[in-house]
């Protein structure tokens, strides 16, 4: 109960893990577990729905979605249409961290699954014939 109302008081974590003699990651974990919120009120940290996962939005850009003035597909949007066009078609902007644009990445990432279907498949065969072999020996002794 104490952990609730130290949380809503806005103090922080180390007063909070001081104050209850106890240790920060602990009173993190507990607050993870009641479900309270350690952050102070009006703090704008996190990521926004939508904003791509190894790019931040400009300042002006993230205070636009917070303050709900711009949506988060258009403000992503003008962050990536200022980008590099995919090296493979160079038709669509990179999306990926691979830099490539999403149908070329997948694409790749196809391939790549399909080479390594052939190489179990090719396993199997070698494996096949070993044991023909090794039955062969076994059979004339």
């Amino acid at each position: 109960m104490k952990l609730r109302e130290l949380a809503a008081a806005g103090v922080g974590l180390v007063v909070i893990a001081e104050t209850l003699e106890r240790s920060t990651a602990s009173v993190r974990r507990q607050a993870e577990r009641q479900r309270i919120s350690l952050r102070r009120a009006g703090e704008r940290r996190g990521a926004i729905i939508g904003e791509l996962a190894r790019e931040r939005l400009p300042r002006d850009l993230r205070e636009a979605v917070f303050l709900g003035v711009s949506d988060p597909v258009v403000a992503e949007r003008r962050v990536t249409s200022s980008g590099d066009l995919c090296p493979s078609c160079a038709r669509r902007h990179v999306e990926t961290r691979t830099g490539l644009c999403a149908p070329c990445h997948l694409r790749r990432l196809a391939e790549a699954h399909r080479e390594e279907l052939a190489i179990v498949a090719g396993r199997r065969e070698l494996d096949a014939a070993r044991a023909l072999k090794y039955r062969a020996r076994r059979a004339s002794r």
